[in-house]
């Protein structure tokens, strides 16, 4: 059954399509909006700076822990508004809301055959269900690299998807292995659908030789190696460096985790422990969960053993998933962000599933059917008990985190000179003051903790600082200011610098701490 762009039944649908469009994107942003900062958004918005700015590129010029994509996007941020946090969150949220939308239009276009109040009441459900869901709710909208590639793969996977119904299903499958590339340049873990695209093309209806497959295995890697090219040419001007921080950091960041006494979500058992006690414990997550056992992988396996072979409509969702869930397990220590994107795949792939199947079978007459939906319709509203904070929308410039951000970076902007830069691990703070970074520090904590765990020769080839480099490095160019507070454990040795210079201490809103000059 294909997705087809057939002409909407009434106005009626646009019209809620378009509001529920504009309450997904609404809700996303208010929740993200009102977050504090995540660490890990340092280092994406200090990268596009640092490439808007003075032209630096991750890797070659400064030490970087991601793959490169968003960098770019957050570069053109850097140069569209001085709001660069709120900008970057708007960034997120948009493709968060792409997201919930992709759900929603793809159950709307898949039950074209069914009543008009049938089509936009399961959309709207599809939609609710991922925006009522726990971990999409603390994720989606915060500035760092999950919504961008989420709403990819499941682009890609439609596009993949339906190519079993084309004669000749290169172009889809090729524009599918273009997608699928953008999402791993822009966060590697997504690498791990790579096996199960593969797969894919092996049990494709339109292999019947191994010859084939083979082609659409060449088409899949022509469209994925295209839109790696960023990717390919940073790692061609720094290879060593590209591979130290989308690889080595991991295990150095593993050991920082261990020195420190950090002992839980290490080994993959306490993720597993992690993902059953934490995670499933909420009511949406398992009814997730339980969706993806009954209508993705019993059919598989069932047609599996009727068949003894694999079935491509059944066995592509149940294997994109199982590889694709494999990237949350990845990064050590585990924490619930890394278990987002299998979510929305697992929805998409229970949708396409249910209708291919079932034809959708008939609610008005199918009890269990009921009992399943109220169910999910409960689960989702106890999930939703926040949409009232969607009303700080008009309130968003004293409520929302990024411009308190703003606020905050205009004192730092009028005590310190932009002559030099401003030393410290929170880079986005100085960045939105429009003052200068320190390249070394662009990560924030991240490679500063982690420095120490190699030599100072490593240290210089890679780009790093730890405490015993920092005297020489402020001695070469010392700060306007030093902006300390969030990581008093690493930060120390500023402090000790900025009373030994004679850096005089001023009032500074939130946790920070900020010397300047004298």
């Amino acid at each position: 059954m294909n997705i087809k762009l057939s002409k909407p039944s009434s106005n009626l649908d646009i019209i809620a399509i378009i509001l529920f469009g504009i309450f997904a994107f609404l809700l996303i942003t208010n929740r993200a909006m009102l977050l504090e900062d995540n660490h890990d958004e340092h280092q994406f918005l200090a990268s596009g700076y640092l490439l808007a700015t003075k032209g630096l590129l991750p890797y070659r010029d400064y030490a970087y822990f991601h793959m490169p994509n968003l960098i770019f996007a957050y570069a053109l941020i850097e140069r569209l508004t001085t709001f660069r946090l709120l900008g970057a969150r708007l960034f997120s949220a948009l493709f968060g809301t792409l997201s919930v939308l992709t759900l929603s239009l793809s159950s709307y276009f898949l039950l074209k055959r069914e009543k008009l109040r049938i089509r936009v009441g399961v959309a709207l459900l599809a939609g609710l269900v991922l925006l009522a869901n726990p971990i999409f709710a603390a994720t989606s909208g915060i500035a760092f690299n999950h919504d961008l590639p989420v709403f990819l793969s499941l682009i890609g996977a439609i596009i993949f998807y339906q190519s079993k119904d084309q004669n000749r299903p290169f172009l889809a499958v090729g524009v599918s292995g273009l997608i699928f590339g953008f999402a791993i340049g822009t966060r590697l873990t997504f690498a791990t659908f790579i096996p199960a695209l593969i797969w894919a093309c092996v049990i494709h209806p339109y292999a019947k030789s191994k010859f084939d497959y083979w082609k659409l295995i060449f088409a899949l890697a022509v469209g994925g190696t295209v839109s790696m090219l960023p990717s390919i040419v940073l790692f061609a001007m720094a290879p060593r460096n590209f591979i130290f921080g989308n690889f080595i950091y991991a295990s150095l960041n593993t050991l920082y985790r261990i020195e420190t006494g950090y002992d839980d979500r290490m080994s993959f058992l306490l993720k597993l422990n992690y993902l059953i006690n934490d995670i499933f414990t909420n009511n949406s997550n398992l009814l997730i969960f339980v969706a993806l056992i009954i209508i993705i992988l019993i059919p598989a396996w069932v047609q599996y053993r009727e068949k003894k072979s694999w079935q491509f409509k059944s066995a592509f969702w149940a294997f994109l998933i199982i590889f694709g869930s494999i990237g949350s397990f990845l990064p050590t220590p585990a924490f619930h962000q890394y278990f987002y994107a299998p979510i929305p795949i697992t929805l998409l792939g229970t949708i396409f599933n249910l209708i291919q199947f079932n034809n959708f079978p008939r609610i008005e007459k199918n009890t269990f059917l009921q009992f399943i939906l109220t169910i999910i319709i409960i689960s989702t509203l106890f999930g939703l008990k926040d949409t009232g904070i969607i009303a700080n929308t008009f309130q968003a410039h004293k409520m929302w985190f990024p411009f308190i951000v703003h606020w905050r970076a205009e004192k730092l902007e009028f005590n310190t000179s932009a002559e030099r830069p401003i030393l410290t691990l929170n880079p986005f703070y100085v960045i939105e003051a429009g003052r200068d970074i320190y390249p070394e520090l662009a990560t924030g904590p991240f490679a500063y903790r982690v420095a120490h765990l190699v030599n100072q020769t490593e240290r210089l080839k890679y780009k790093l600082i730890d405490s015993s480099d920092l005297v020489n490095l402020l001695s070469q160019n010392p700060p306007a200011g030093i902006l300390i507070g969030r990581d008093p454990e690493l930060e120390s040795e500023m402090e000790d610098y900025a009373i030994n210079h004679f850096y005089r201490e001023v009032n500074f809103a939130g946790p920070f701490r900020l010397w300047v000059t004298p």
